[in-house]
């Protein structure tokens, strides 16, 4: 009985994991608002239901549906409005738009609801949320007329927000999500440049490397390779997060926004440094002997480098 309850529970897991996928799927090669908008609402649909079967808290649940449901109601009614005005009207309508997927992709400093919900999930659903469930969303936002995104400077004060709020952060599922929230604004800025579809190199990247952190997590035996994922996060040079980052730089004008957001991966790199260390001292067959030497941070910042080339 036991094995035929976990075969029913993988093959419904498969089932909403492609409900999900297909929502994505259906978003990103429509060309029509309203089908963009159907393809959202299947995909929250499926993440709901993963939700509810990895036996997250029944509150959590409802808070995400609430806040989502919120969000896509006020991007649906601006599907079919936008049609219809013009003028001050149309430009209020994107705006409203544009913060109703900000709301959806948590960005600072709308991330207020998804705090409480990531503290204790499970490294599956925390991919999901911080990862794959941003894709549609940001797939939407990238579609809008860039009028309507040039407000740059808000973009760099999220980035720099998400990191300081990490900073403050012992959770390794808290310093994920402000991570995330701190990258959301780079893949923003690459849709301005002149290579607009480089944000879904960016995602991809991002998304590599919060598969790697949260699988080699979970096993002592591989916390240097979580480290070297984070660094790659961070975007330390020659590692493939440094490339995506200096095609954002390269490719963008806004100078001031460019700063905050440099200043925000310097913080980000502060902290993914500070809690591969503190999981590196805990493992026990590294030598407290290495630790404490004084050629180890060297070691240690170069190693990265090493591996990569």
């Amino acid at each position: 009985m036991k094995i035929l309850s976990k075969n029913n529970l993988s093959n419904s897991m498969f089932f909403l994991a492609m409900l999900i996928l297909s929502g994505v799927i259906i978003v990103l090669v429509s060309k029509y608002w309203l089908v963009m908008w159907l393809g959202l609402e299947l995909n929250l649909l499926g993440f709901i239901l993963i939700l509810e079967k990895s036996n997250e808290e029944f509150y959590k649940i409802m808070k995400y549906f609430i806040i989502q449901s919120v969000a896509s109601i006020v991007i649906s009614m601006s599907f079919f409005l936008k049609n219809c005005v013009e003028g001050g009207l149309m430009f209020s309508l994107s705006m409203t738009m544009i913060f109703a997927l900000f709301l959806k992709l948590a960005v600072a400093p709308l991330h207020f609801w998804i705090v409480p919900l990531v503290k204790k999930m499970k490294n599956m659903n925390l991919f999901l949320i911080l990862g794959l469930q941003k894709l549609a969303p940001m797939f939407i936002f990238s579609k809008i007329p860039i009028f309507f995104k040039t407000n740059t400077m808000f973009w760099g004060i999220s980035a720099l927000l998400g990191s300081i709020l990490g900073l403050f952060s012992s959770s390794m599922n808290l310093i994920l999500l402000f991570s995330s929230i701190s990258h959301s604004p780079w893949m923003m800025m690459l849709m301005l440049s002149n290579s607009p579809n480089f944000w879904f190199i960016y995602f991809l990247v991002y998304l590599l490397n919060l598969s790697m952190v949260l699988f080699f997590s979970q096993e002592n035996k591989y916390k240097l390779l979580m480290f070297l994922s984070l660094l790659s996060m961070g975007g330390l040079p020659p590692l493939l997060g440094f490339y995506v980052k200096w095609v954002a730089i390269f490719y963008n004008f806004a100078s001031l926004t460019i700063i905050l957001l440099l200043l925000s991966s310097i913080m980000n790199m502060y902290m993914y440094i500070r809690i591969s260390i503190k999981s590196l001292l805990n493992l026990k067959n590294i030598s407290k002997k290495i630790m404490e030497s004084k050629s180890f941070l060297p070691m240690f910042f170069f190693t990265p480098i090493m591996f990569f080339l």
